[in-house]
């Protein structure tokens, strides 16, 4: 991966991304363009840095989660679930809270709503290498979308219709709902980018996101509650540091998850010139030893 190593490492900067799951058991994708300056082109979790507002709040990281989400894709994330006034605008105040002429906990407040700070799982926390020029320190959370939620996924005529949208290109090209091995799939046949970040969360989620149709099977639902012990366990409190550890002769590096993440496990990854990942393998500790 192509990046110039600045003279000092650059302070990361802090930001928050949200992993947002319907109950067809299906993650919300983003698709970044290619003027993006992170993960461009990729198919990312809605997220960004923090802004002064979200200062402000006694929960900034979440706040932004749900805030960028919003900004990003329009849906909604609130106690109480927002009413039909507040998606009626919605349109409209995405545009002016990411311009800067709203704030976002205003907005909701115009409405009677609070941000769902509460509902956030954290799933890890991730430091961009020191070597590259911009760098991040995100938080990642788990969020389940509720039934009652008027900006959830309806299934209408055994189609699904969903709201999110993208943000006319500013951020966003397009929104999609894809259920994980699907989304792996499409990486690897290169009809989606996935970043080692996003391919190993999606990754760690497949066990307990099987395809399903809704959360009224009771196997869906075990699983959904495995994953949040799994993420309240030590995994969600992990710092993950991912670093190339070597290449390898067929041109691939090998990524390590860093001292204080996921020792046993390690990304392979084929990065273009340009910073393009494909190719992109996970491998635990003992398929490592046989590279």
């Amino acid at each position: 991966m192509s990046s110039t190593k600045p003279a000092t490492p650059v302070i990361p900067q802090l930001s928050a991304s949200l992993l947002l799951i319907n109950s067809r058991n299906e993650i919300l994708l983003v698709h970044r363009p290619t003027h993006s300056s992170t993960f461009a082109n990729g198919h990312v979790f809605p997220g960004g840095v923090t802004s002064s507002t979200d200062n402000e709040s006694t929960s900034p990281l979440e706040l932004c989660a749900i805030r960028e989400t919003f900004e990003e894709t329009g849906l909604l994330l609130t106690i109480p679930p927002p009413p039909q006034s507040a998606l009626a605008g919605a349109q409209a105040a995405r545009a002016e809270i990411h311009a800067g002429r709203l704030s976002f906990t205003e907005y909701l407040s115009s409405h009677g709503l609070e941000p769902a700070v509460g509902q956030l799982i954290p799933f890890t926390k991730w430091i961009t290498p020191k070597t590259m020029a911009r760098r991040f320190e995100t938080h990642m959370f788990l969020y389940f979308i509720p039934e009652d939620n008027p900006s959830a996924p309806k299934t209408v005529g055994g189609r699904t219709k969903q709201l999110p949208t993208d943000d006319g290109g500013i951020e966003i090209l397009s929104t999609r709902f894809m259920a994980p091995q699907l989304a792996l799939d499409a990486a690897k046949r290169d009809e989606i980018v996935l970043f080692p970040p996003q391919f190993y969360l999606i990754s760690m989620l497949l066990p307990f996101l099987e395809q399903s149709a809704g959360l009224e099977d009771h196997v869906a639902k075990l699983k959904r509650k495995q994953l949040v012990r799994f993420a309240k366990g030590n995994f969600g409190k992990m710092t993950v540091e991912p670093h190339v550890l070597r290449k390898l002769s067929d041109g691939r590096v090998l990524m390590g998850l860093g001292p204080n993440g996921d020792k046993d496990s390690f990304v392979v990854v084929q990065f273009s010139e340009k910073g393009n990942p494909r190719g992109l393998e996970l491998l635990r500790g003992h398929d490592v030893a046989k590279l």
